[in-house]
């Protein structure tokens, strides 16, 4: 990033000034390293208070890994833990980004007549990591970091790194 920066930089010095690259840099950071801290915080509080969950997030990392520390190659096979984390984003955003969804048109959802323009959630406050296993396409479900070419291009490593240090901890401390 940097390096596109200072090519940029000297193509176009006007709006690539020092102060200009310097501060891109520092939100980057910040905004990577403070949304990632916030949501830990969030998964470590909502594990503390649901210790089955946190008891089934630790057995998956037992069976799929058993003695061996994580490492980001594992980070795939931890499906429980990935629902953890969505479930956390899905509940606590660290940055606002998403907008109320909801009916286009008059439907039934289990029995029930939903009119038109009605939002519609499914005992939203509630923290039940189980809601991503059906492993259809979660996008109607979370969209904390946004969609489509506004989307935040530090999702892919915000979830790496969450992941990574969630399960680091549960694995490592009691």
């Amino acid at each position: 990033m940097i390096s596109r920066l200072l090519s940029l930089q000297e193509s176009q010095p006007e709006f690539y000034t020092d102060e200009i690259i310097k501060g891109l840099i520092l939100i980057m950071l910040l905004a990577g390293t403070e949304t990632s801290v916030v949501t830990l915080e969030w998964v470590l509080s909502n594990l503390l208070n649901h210790p089955e969950v946190l008891k089934k997030a630790r057995d998956e990392l037992e069976n799929q890994l058993g003695e061996h520390l994580m490492n980001k190659q594992d980070l795939s096979k931890l499906h429980y833990l990935q629902h953890i984390i969505s479930e956390t984003f899905r509940l606590y955003p660290a940055a606002l980004l998403l907008v109320p969804h909801m009916s286009s048109n008059d439907c039934s959802v289990e029995g029930y007549d939903i009119p038109r323009k009605t939002m519609l959630l499914d005992d939203p406050l509630s923290f039940k990591p189980e809601r991503f296993e059906n492993g259809e396409n979660m996008a109607h479900k979370l969209m904390p970091f946004g969609l489509g070419k506004r989307a935040c291009p530090g999702a892919g490593l915000a979830q790496r790194v969450i992941g990574l240090t969630l399960s680091s901890l549960i694995q490592c401390f009691e």
